[in-house]
């Protein structure tokens, strides 16, 4: 328990050295992908049209071949964040400074195990990581009430604009596909 608290405090003062030497683009927009399912934030990346890929630098971070990997990438991975004016992320707050600006998408519908206020023990202790997020896109009033049932964010943060990752199904032809089965 002690080692894993001394772990943490050593990470936070070397996320805030790394954002305090590194120079903010302000065309930066940093997409954190944290898996290869279904990602909201790589449809979004992927998806983004040629007048925003002209006008921003568009940086998609592969969270999930990083993680676990060493100092190498752990210092690679937050000189982006740092460098960063925009985040755009699926698992909680990454945002390091409140002058950048986080949009979380989250990973799923929430419709699935308990997490956040409503993980067992922890009933009506509210989660901080959504404090210091500016916006969570949501799918529907519908969405924002369960998300918000599970993770107690401020509800003007929600913003109705679907899932990034279902308008892939959109542009494919997936009825044909259905009709072959």
């Amino acid at each position: 328990m002690v080692k894993d608290i001394l772990k943490r405090i050593i990470l936070k003062i070397c996320r805030d050295f790394i954002n305090l030497f590194t120079k903010r683009q302000t065309n930066r927009i940093i997409f954190m992908q944290e898996s290869s399912c279904g990602s909201n934030s790589y449809s979004l990346w992927k998806q983004a049209p040629n007048y925003i890929k002209e006008k921003y630098d568009l940086v998609l971070y592969l969270n999930h071949l990083d993680e676990g990997k060493g100092i190498i990438n752990f210092i690679k991975k937050y000189n982006l964040i740092a460098s960063s004016n925009w985040i755009i992320s699926t698992h909680g707050c990454s945002k390091l400074s409140n002058s950048q600006k986080e949009i979380q998408l989250w990973h799923g519908f929430i419709a699935k195990k308990p997490d956040g206020v409503m993980k067992k023990n922890t009933f009506l202790k509210k989660n901080r990581r959504w404090d210091n997020v500016d916006a969570i896109i949501s799918y529907s009033e519908t969405y924002s009430t369960f998300f918000n049932a599970f993770m107690l964010a401020d509800p003007q943060k929600y913003i109705i604009t679907g899932a990034p990752r279902n308008d892939f199904l959109f542009k494919s032809d997936g009825i044909s596909n259905i009709k072959k089965i």
